[in-house]
């Protein structure tokens, strides 16, 4: 949406007597910028809000094995053996596991059906 088009609606909700916060609602924009576009203080688009930066789920070591149906010390062998990469964390250096590389694994594994 324009910001010439936002103004133009926020100030046509205002003349239908909607509320500043309604108006920020319907429009998606702050009712700090509502009150400055109903009193002429704004020509520019509101800034967006800055995105979240995009970070890796960790699992801890129970976590990790719960999810994989083994034991925690499992877990911790495979990460010293190299077999699960784990990251330490923190000053006690805690173990982690990224999510994304723990069901990468469980897609990898072969599925045991017995005698077939």
């Amino acid at each position: 949406m324009q910001s010439g088009t936002r103004i133009e609606r926020i100030m046509s909700l205002s003349k239908e007597g909607k509320s500043p916060s309604a108006i920020a609602t319907e429009v998606k924009c702050s009712r700090q910028y509502v009150h400055q576009a109903l009193h002429g203080k704004t020509k520019t688009e509101p800034k967006t809000a800055p995105r979240k930066p995009e970070y890796e789920e960790l699992l801890t070591v129970s976590e990790a094995a719960r999810f994989l149906r083994v034991t925690a010390n499992t877990m911790r062998r495979w990460g010293e053996s190299g077999v699960k990469d784990s990251y330490r964390i923190g000053p006690r250096k805690d173990r982690r596991f990224k999510m994304t590389e723990v069901l990468d694994y469980l897609g990898s594994c072969k599925v045991n059906r017995g005698h077939e």
